[in-house]
């Protein structure tokens, strides 16, 4: 998410420099001199949260270029792009994962965000200046969070708060009134609060598919990556089997076999890595090795930048590699659970039912080049537990 400031001197990701957080002593600042700003509030169905910003720059581009993932919903509230007496600090962080942003005027959660959650979270500076105190000038901003959706919600309007700390608790954890802005509540599109009907994600198009993994929580064993090709060949044919992973833009060799099993089977895959597959086979009037089968295979925590790309190829049961199979462990826990392996291009292709935390679950794919999801829900409580993206492609 490109970050467009008004501010030339706002603080950035590789340089950071938090100020400090206290109410700054400069009497001569005044709302007669510094005058707030609009602070704009944008929906996405797609990642299932809101932006906000105070950046015209910033507006500006996302109701130009981004609209197929914002709705552009109005003016928030407003606040100030410099700091004046009873101010402070608001903090801007964006997550590429959860496909979110999250506001603070803690200096300490800043820090421990930076210090802790870096992976996950990308400090981009300042937002703006707010108050971290009531007065009669000013109104509560109000913070929620949502285990589920992995999201955080913000919002001025008392209304909107109500309907859900009385309706959408079980999704939406009240976390109180983190800081104090000027103006008025931004009158909400009926589709942007949170619904209470909101069904646990399902893949039926790319939002969809896109949103159910920003929503889940993705803890792995050391051995849940793991892939088994079923191999065919004619026994008075020599063939090797070879497995590359792509280290520094280069090509490695992990593993060869000739005269593979019947199932060759790759342990230790890493997530966001590629690796490849290739079979040669020596035909006895070829004069040496034919490539007959090449394909890549890589593995994400991260929902992929677009579902779009190469069209979807049946597996050709008669081909010398046969279906894939993804070998996946559950996370350890209490109460069974239910998997299910989605298809960008079909949705939902297999369900397992009543599964144990800990046990490994084979997920034949059935077709090359289309993106699929893994997702396990608890049964208890319907939580996502276990979330993964994977994809084999065929190679030219």
């Amino acid at each position: 998410s490109e970050y467009y400031n008004d501010k030339p001197d706002a603080a950035s990701a590789n340089n950071l420099v938090i100020p400090a957080g206290a109410v700054i002593a400069d009497l001569n600042a005044s709302l007669e001199y510094i005058l707030p700003k609009p602070v704009y509030r944008f929906w996405s169905p797609r990642y299932r949260g809101h932006f906000f910003t105070i950046s015209e720059a910033e507006k500006n581009h996302i109701a130009t270029n981004l609209t197929t993932d914002w709705t552009y919903e109005g003016i928030a509230y407003y606040a100030f792009t410099e700091q004046l007496e009873g101010t402070v600090t608001l903090y801007r962080f964006w997550s590429s994962r959860y496909r979110g942003h999250f506001f603070t005027i803690s200096v300490e959660e800043a820090e421990n965000i930076i210090a802790k959650f870096s992976r996950d979270w990308r400090y981009e500076g300042i937002a703006s200046y707010v108050y971290p105190n009531q007065s009669a000038i000013n109104s509560p901003v109000y913070r929620f969070w949502s285990s589920r959706y992995k999201h955080h919600f913000f919002t001025i309007s008392a209304a909107e708060k109500d309907n859900i700390i009385n309706k959408l608790s079980h999704d939406w954890a009240y976390e109180g009134m983190p800081f104090y802005v000027l103006g008025y509540p931004v009158t909400p599109s009926s589709y942007s609060v949170p619904a209470s009907s909101m069904p646990a994600p399902k893949v039926t198009d790319e939002h969809a598919i896109q949103a159910a993994a920003a929503s889940g929580d993705t803890s792995f064993a050391d051995d849940a990556w793991d892939v088994a090709f079923p191999l065919s060949y004619d026994d008075g044919n020599n063939a090797t089997a070879y497995v590359y992973k792509l280290v520094d833009g280069e090509w490695q060799c992990l593993h060869s076999a000739t005269k593979p099993a019947p199932l060759l089977e790759v342990a230790g895959i890493e997530p966001g890595c590629g690796y490849r597959l290739e079979v040669w086979v020596e035909y006895p009037d070829s004069g040496g090795g034919v490539l007959d089968h090449s394909s890549r295979f890589e593995r994400s925590l991260d929902a992929p930048e677009s579902l779009d790309g190469d069209k979807a190829v049946a597996l050709d049961p008669s081909g010398r590699a046969g279906a894939p199979v993804e070998r996946v462990r559950m996370p350890e826990g209490d109460g069974a659970l239910t998997v299910k392996l989605y298809s960008a291009s079909k949705g939902v292709v297999q369900t397992l039912e009543n599964v144990s935390g800990g046990e490994t679950v084979n997920l034949p794919i059935g077709e090359w080049n289309s993106w699929h999801w893994v997702g396990a829900w608890r049964d208890a409580d319907g939580k996502l537990v276990f979330s993964m993206w994977l994809r084999h492609k065929l190679e030219e």
